[in-house]
């Protein structure tokens, strides 16, 4: 048994440093993601948020498609006539808040972008609350109270002191596209909480890449057909188009992965970063320094999400049988004790019967102990 038990406290060790370094390799995904767009948008004038984004769903399609329906065999069209509901919506979700989000590098920085997309966290929270029933504690909403504090100051930086610091043609403009967007992801973010509960990852994925491939054709056809021509196809914008979606395909493929291993403290506090990274590869790439108030609303923001999720666990308001555990050793953890109680409680019951046998067996009835004669 404690051989047993140190093992598994030996695998969640494991878990914990991979959850931690899936973390960091989330931000810097998302930190590529965007200095891609920027590049695309600020260096080469390439506005076409829909076209970056089609390749990214056209990987998911394929790739876990041969996962799910290729190795795992699973029914394509009993999952299509099923689950179309689900599905469906929260790809067409996610498509837009992708949309959206790429378009807002066409006005504002990337560290505006970074920075704002925290704004997901105070959505996420009031879609969970009402659609999901979790329960949230005052230290909650203490954080999104600061979050959106600080989202206040950068949008005021950008706004109100017309982004003398933000490279952007219009950061209000952007401004306002990032928090469309970051609404929009806390929409999908919840949809995909509530439907990887109950399906697999490699099918949430494989279905969001197809679905999202198709909407995402049609929304090109209709918005960028016109766009696609002028664009100088060099070296370069290619690049960067197959960079982004790369990062934004591992970035998918990552997530459900890390949240299998962790909670979504450890997954919020890491994507902290990605406002650092930011910042640092702005300088480097853009030679951008950001304003003051940047700074301020950082840090407020970091406070707030600290308050919000060091040792302050949402409350689900699943039963403890449905209740999912915090990674997958708890529940190796937990089987392995329940499968040794079972065993346990057999060997006592067998000892039990096989001691009534020999008692009456020698002439002597004695309840539930063997009597040797």
């Amino acid at each position: 048994m404690l051989a047993s038990l140190r093992g598994c406290l030996a695998s969640a060790d494991g878990d914990w440093w991979r959850a931690l370094l899936y973390g960091q390799l989330i931000s810097l995904f998302v930190t590529g993601t965007g200095i891609c767009s920027q590049l695309l948008a600020q260096k080469y004038g390439v506005d076409i948020p829909t076209t970056q984004s089609f390749l990214n769903y056209l990987l998911l399609a394929i790739v876990y498609s041969i996962v799910l329906f290729g190795v795992r065999r699973e029914n394509f069209w009993t999952i299509l006539k099923q689950k179309t509901i689900f599905y469906l919506p929260i790809a067409f979700v996610d498509v837009e808040a992708n949309y959206f989000v790429v378009k807002a590098y066409q006005y504002t920085s990337i560290t505006s972008v970074m920075l704002l997309d925290c704004f997901t966290i105070p959505v996420a929270l009031g879609l969970t609350w009402f659609f999901l029933k979790t329960k949230y504690n005052w230290r909650h909403l203490l954080g999104v109270v600061l979050c959106l504090g600080g989202l206040g100051t950068l949008v005021y930086d950008d706004a109100i002191k017309n982004g003398s610091n933000n490279p952007g043609s219009n950061p209000l403009v952007g401004d306002l596209f990032c928090l469309l967007a970051a609404t929009l992801y806390a929409v999908s973010n919840v949809g995909q909480e509530a439907t990887v509960k109950k399906f697999s990852r490699e099918e949430f994925l494989a279905m969001i890449g197809i679905y999202g491939t198709l909407i995402n054709g049609v929304q090109l056809v209709i918005l960028e057909r016109d766009e696609i021509p002028k664009i100088q196809w060099s070296g370069p914008v290619i690049g960067l188009m197959i960079g982004f979606s790369a990062f934004l395909f591992a970035m998918y493929s990552v997530v459900p992965y890390m949240l299998r291993l962790s909670g979504s403290t450890l997954f919020n506090l890491s994507l902290l970063t990605s406002d650092a990274y930011a910042v640092i590869f702005g300088i480097f790439f853009f030679s951008k320094v950001p304003s003051w108030l940047y700074f301020v609303a950082l840090v407020i923001i970091v406070v707030g999400l600290l308050c919000y999720n060091v040792r302050n666990e949402p409350v689900s308001a699943v039963t403890p049988e449905e209740q999912p555990s915090r990674n997958g050793y708890d529940q190796i953890c937990d089987e392995g004790s329940e499968s040794k109680k079972e065993l346990s409680d057999v060997e006592a019951a067998s000892s039990s019967s096989s001691g009534q046998e020999a008692s009456q067996k020698d002439g002597i009835n004695i309840q539930g102990h063997e009597v040797v004669l």
